[in-house]
């Protein structure tokens, strides 16, 4: 779910999973198809949300979104529509910055302000996703946390890792009932 221009897809694709990408931004599209053409990928990508899927009672053994909730307005709805089209005993994949004062230094200020890394303007701190907040909207759709754990990129030396402290980035795994 909002996989922009495919990175993930194609990742995944890669690793012989049936990937289908969805993202509401047609531009997004075209661009995730032809990477995934000229990389000779087999991936079904469309325009549409997670809304659509559920609509039309489409199921998947896994639903993944990375870096996408803390773009939405409605957060609380998004993670309860990105519950609907898994399968009993699917997994949901979950990425986002968590809403600490600590996140808010990291992304917006550092990221965005001093560093450059993204463009300004690409987060709202108040749209930042606690990872309890998630699990709480994720528990009454019946889903159970199997997973939760922060991550950490050292820009200075372009590396990423796992850590304990869900406090700026966090990445959680829940699984629907079979």
């Amino acid at each position: 779910m909002g996989c922009g221009a495919g990175l993930l897809s194609e990742s995944l694709a890669r690793l012989g999973a049936r990937v289908t990408g969805i993202d509401p931004v047609t531009r997004n599209m075209a661009l995730a198809r032809a990477a995934a053409a000229k990389a000779a990928q087999i991936i079904h990508y469309r325009v549409g949300t997670a809304d659509a899927l559920r609509d039309e009672g489409r199921q998947f053994d896994v639903v993944c979104a990375l870096a996408v909730i803390e773009h939405v307005p409605d957060r609380r709805r998004f993670l309860e529509t990105l519950s609907a089209p898994l399968r009993p005993g699917g997994l949901l994949i979950v990425t986002s910055i968590d809403r600490t004062l600590l996140a808010w230094l990291a992304a917006i200020v550092a990221g965005e302000r001093i560093l450059g890394i993204l463009p300004r303007g690409t987060h709202r701190w108040d749209w930042f996703v606690r990872p309890q907040k998630a699990q709480a909207v994720l528990a009454g759709k019946g889903l159970g946390l199997i997973d939760l754990r922060g991550m950490r990129y050292l820009p200075l030396f372009n590396r990423v890792g796992w850590t304990t402290r869900t406090g700026v980035n966090w990445a959680g795994t829940w699984r629907r009932s079979a």
